[in-house]
């Protein structure tokens, strides 16, 4: 509407100025028809960019809802990695105890080595499959 406005302006303010003759019929009708179709343009890009922003207001909600799954599924692996990290300690712990337990207690330590070298039915090789000499250092490479 601003446009037509506009227009009627620009073909007002010549005349009255410079005091031509008042524009013909036909001029009226030239410049209706401009601005009806300007107008009818200015509308069919209003309803474009209106189909647009619903696609992208379904894309954003898409998108958010994904994130929302990448979130929940980030909070689950950092709480198994704090689980892992609690039982790794735990058992790191546990073993560094144990091997302090065998240097001070030389009976036992006999003993034990004994029940690992003899008693290893599961391995042909003669040793269980957990038992690592280097087992801290190992597990970290």
């Amino acid at each position: 509407m601003r446009l037509a406005y506009c227009l009627l302006a620009v073909v007002f303010v010549p005349s009255v100025l410079f005091a031509q003759d008042a524009p013909k019929p036909e001029e009226w009708q030239k410049l209706y028809e401009d601005a009806s179709t300007q107008l009818r343009a200015a509308q069919d890009r209003k309803a474009q960019l209106a189909a647009e922003n619903s696609k992208l207001a379904d894309q954003v909600k898409d998108l958010q809802s994904k994130l929302q799954q990448a979130n929940a599924q980030v909070k689950t692996l950092k709480l198994e990695c704090e689980s892992f990290d609690d039982r790794t300690f735990y058992l790191t712990t546990y073993q560094q105890l144990w091997q302090m337990f065998l240097k001070t207690q030389p009976a036992v330590r006999v003993r034990w080595e004994a029940f690992l070298r003899d008693s290893s039915p599961f391995q042909p090789d003669g040793g269980f499959w957990f038992r690592d000499s280097l087992w801290p250092l190992s597990a970290v490479g």
